[in-house]
């Protein structure tokens, strides 16, 4: 081999310690996401407050949601760095929070997760516009929580007195 090839194949080495070990895939973070939508719908309050517009939104801002203490006092707006740290393992990130999420480990899927979020979720994409997320029929059983704080699940259907 020339000396120029084997420097030049040195410095493009070089170049690529740098950067990621890939690109954050969105398709692959949707696919990851489904855990959260057990809990987190793009516009509705159920087990947890809303996906829609979190990145870059002031953490426990979303009103009527009965947050933590500790997020309540966090002080911060969720960015990669904020949610990569929450995600790697909640409870331990931020002690005392409601969020009953294990963890996400692997850092390749934090990012695919963080890039779902800021294109499938922003408040600009097709989930977030007015009416694509809507309510699902009464009694149904989403872990939806109604303005009492109680699932609802177990709110009266509308002009029905409660039981």
């Amino acid at each position: 081999m020339r000396k120029s090839t084997t420097a030049s194949l040195v410095f493009v080495a070089a170049l690529g310690l740098g950067l990621p070990a890939s690109a954050a895939d969105s398709t692959h973070g949707a696919v990851l996401y489904k855990e959260c939508a057990g809990c987190h719908a793009p516009q509705r309050t159920l087990m947890g407050p809303p996906h829609c517009g979190v990145v870059g939104r002031k953490a426990a801002s979303v009103e009527g949601f009965a947050y933590s203490d500790t997020l309540r006092a966090a002080g911060f707006a969720w960015d990669e760095k904020h949610l990569h740290e929450f995600l790697t393992f909640p409870i331990m990130n931020m002690p005392g929070t409601k969020m009953g999420f294990a963890g996400m480990f692997d850092e390749n899927d934090r990012n695919d997760v963080i890039a779902f979020l800021k294109s499938e979720r922003a408040a600009t994409s097709p989930a977030c516009q007015p009416g694509a997320d809507p309510a699902p029929p009464p009694g149904t059983n989403t872990g939806e929580i109604g303005a009492d704080g109680a699932p609802a699940s177990h709110q009266p259907a509308p002009g029905k007195p409660p039981q």
